[in-house]
């Protein structure tokens, strides 16, 4: 039983145990860390929109984000820097706010769970586009690939070529798929 000071019969076992221990917490990492990303990198459903605004003498872009969302985040920072546009009145609704995503300069309006499921609204970073009479003119992503940063963000080509009265192209919506029905109603 005792070899040197060592349970040698036990050694395989012991090996053999911390071998499936490390391979397994490799198999639930990995797995986790593909769920979170996978989320990203799927587009988000953009049928059943019911959404419509108040009739107003401008065209009005609705910046759909999602607090706690890289992607959102990253919208954020680009509507920060280039500020409002003119011709157009800028709001940002955001979702699931726990207070961490702002956008200085343009009004802010936190969309409750149910307000956001009764539009069709599944996430964020999504950007609407209203007409003049507040029927929805436009909907969907701001780049059409995943944004990673703020280099590849389509919204002010978007924005222009509706208002000039052209239908561009249809852009995915990347970011996080969820609305927390869990958080209290704001």
């Amino acid at each position: 039983m005792f070899n040197d000071g060592h349970y040698s019969a036990d050694k395989p076992k012991v090996k053999a145990v911390l071998h499936l221990a490390t391979f397994l917490w490799v198999a639930i990492l990995t797995t986790q860390i593909g769920t979170w990303s996978a989320a990203h990198a799927i587009p988000l459903q953009s049928a059943g929109l019911s959404v419509s605004l108040s009739p107003n003498p401008k065209w009005r872009a609705v910046h759909v984000l999602v607090d706690d969302c890289a992607c959102s985040r990253a919208v954020a920072e680009h509507l920060a820097y280039r500020g409002p546009q003119p011709g157009w009145v800028e709001e940002v609704w955001i979702l699931n706010s726990a207070g961490h995503l702002a956008v200085p300069g343009l009004p802010t309006t936190l969309l409750t769970p149910a307000r956001a499921q009764a539009a069709g609204i599944t996430g964020g970073p999504r950007l609407l586009l209203f007409n003049p009479d507040g029927t929805l003119a436009w909907s969907g992503g701001y780049s059409p690939r995943k944004p990673r940063g703020t280099a590849n963000l389509a919204d002010l080509s978007v924005m222009r070529a509706v208002s000039i009265g052209q239908l561009p192209a249809p852009v995915p919506v990347f970011g996080c798929p969820r609305v927390n029905p869990n958080l209290s109603e704001l």
